[in-house]
C-alpha cells in the first residue's frame, strides 16, 4: 500500500472555500492497467480520504495524513464499512443513442435504420442536441464516470464540446458555479 496526494492538487490546505468534502473510507483507486503493472497498478487506503472542491478531486491519501491538512471550512463525509472508488472510465459509449439505450434487438443494419440513424438525424436541432448532452453528462457524473472516449461526430460533437465547456465555467446565477461535467473528459 502506497501513500500519496494528488500533485495536481489544486486546493490549499484550509484555504477556506465552503464548497470543499472530504470523504472517509477504504478507497480503492486505479492509477495504471493491471495486466501491465500488477499489484503497483493500484492503490488501496483502507482508512482513506479523498477531498473533493468545486467538484474536482483535490487531494486523495490516507486520512490521517489528509485530515490535518483540510480541518478548517472542510464537510468531513463517514463512509464506514464502504469501498470508495473514485471516477470510472467508460470505455465505449455513444452518447447520440442514450435515447434507444435498450431499443429493441434485431440485426445490426436492421437496427441502424430503425434506431439509431433517425435518432442521430434528431442532432441536427440543436436545442434537442443540447438536451441529450446535458442529461448524458448528468448520468455519466451521477454514477462516477468522469472520463469517456465519445463515439460521435459532426453536429452532435460540436454540441457536446461546448455543453462540456459551458457546464464546466463558472455560473452567473445565485446558485453558484457549475459542477456537473466539470471532470469529464470530452
Amino acid at each position: 500500500m502506497r501513500m500519496r496526494s494528488s500533485p495536481n492538487s489544486r486546493a490549499k490546505p484550509d484555504a477556506g472555500g465552503g464548497n470543499r468534502r472530504l470523504h472517509r473510507g477504504s478507497i480503492l483507486h486505479f492509477i495504471d492497467d493491471p495486466s501491465r503493472s500488477g499489484e503497483e497498478s493500484y492503490e488501496y487506503f483502507d482508512d482513506g480520504a479523498v477531498v473533493v472542491e468545486e467538484g474536482h478531486v483535490v487531494a486523495l491519501g490516507e486520512a490521517k495524513a489528509l485530515l490535518p491538512r483540510f480541518s478548517t471550512a472542510t464537510e468531513v463525509v463517514e463512509h464506514a464499512h464502504a469501498l470508495l472508488l473514485p471516477g470510472f472510465i467508460d470505455t465505449h459509449v455513444h452518447y447520440p443513442q442514450m435515447d434507444i439505450i435498450a431499443a429493441h434487438g434485431e440485426r445490426l443494419l436492421e437496427w441502424l435504420d430503425r434506431y439509431v440513424f433517425p435518432t442521430e438525424a434528431r442532432f441536427s436541432d440543436i436545442a434537442y442536441a443540447r438536451s441529450v448532452a446535458e442529461r448524458f453528462l448528468h448520468e455519466l457524473l451521477c454514477n462516477g464516470t468522469t472520463t469517456v472516449p465519445l463515439a460521435t461526430s459532426g453536429r452532435a460533437a460540436a454540441i457536446m464540446s461546448g455543453t462540456c465547456q459551458a457546464l464546466t465555467q463558472p455560473s452567473t446565477t445565485s446558485a453558484g458555479p457549475a459542477r456537473a461535467g466539470s471532470s469529464v473528459a470530452a
